[in-house]
């Protein structure tokens, strides 16, 4: 990301919120509900298949800036710790 951006994400079948700030270093998260440029509500499956591009959004809610979703896909990839980095 070239500029921070914001997400709100809503889950619905555990009741949990997450604040999410993108910036060009980091992800941050945390259990609020601060307001966000764009607002994701579903499912906790449907937001892990949405947001690491497994799959369709059709199950999550989007509104707000839809162009967050798609600077995320672009950019974004599932590392898991001690896995190299394909390059």
């Amino acid at each position: 990301f070239l500029d921070t951006r914001t997400l709100a994400i809503h889950a619905t079948d555990v009741d949990e919120r997450w604040h999410v700030t993108l910036t060009p270093e980091d992800v941050i998260t945390s259990r609020n509900d601060d307001t966000a440029e764009a607002t994701l509500v579903g499912t906790a499956s449907d937001f892990y298949l949405a947001l690491w591009d497994r799959g369709d959004d059709s199950g999550v809610t989007i509104t707000g800036d839809h162009k967050i979703i798609e600077e995320w896909r672009e950019t974004k990839e599932i590392q898991w710790p001690g896995e190299e980095r394909a390059v």
